[in-house]
């Protein structure tokens, strides 16, 4: 364990110093104390939201079937298909209603961005488990 520095001072010196401050602090422009502040502040990284189905991470989609009519007695019908593609490269056709329900949410810090030549960018880090991943901007979140 790392040993932390430690100064003395005189109890009178050090309720100066406060009240010094707290007159300060009192005065200022609070524009200018929260620019500060803001300046100051650690950035934090980017935190994005993945999609998965049974465990395996979902990098890409495609709509295969998107037919949304309203028949001719007022009834909406629905025939959506979507193609899901994992981070294995595999792929898995579903009902769009279907997708919706079973995929589950997990968060990924992101470590590092790409730029990609058509002006997408892919991010580059891990989840909670550990696992790294790369996934294209459009497919998170």
């Amino acid at each position: 364990m790392e040993k932390k520095e430690t100064i003395t001072i005189e109890k009178d010196t050090l309720d100066k110093i406060m009240q010094r401050m707290e007159r300060l602090e009192a005065s200022a422009d609070k524009a200018r104390l929260e620019n500060f502040d803001s300046k100051q502040k650690k950035k934090i990284g980017k935190i994005v939201r993945l999609r998965a189905i049974d465990g395996k991470i979902i990098v890409g989609w495609r709509t295969l079937k998107d037919v949304v009519e309203k028949t001719p007695r007022g009834v909406w019908k629905e025939d959506q298909q979507i193609e899901v593609t994992y981070e294995d490269e595999t792929t898995e056709k579903f009902e769009y209603v279907i997708f919706i329900r079973r995929y589950e949410s997990l968060l990924m810090d992101v470590k590092k961005e790409v730029e990609n030549e058509d002006g997408s960018v892919t991010f580059i880090g891990e989840t909670s488990d550990g696992k790294k991943h790369e996934i294209k901007d459009t497919f998170v979140n």
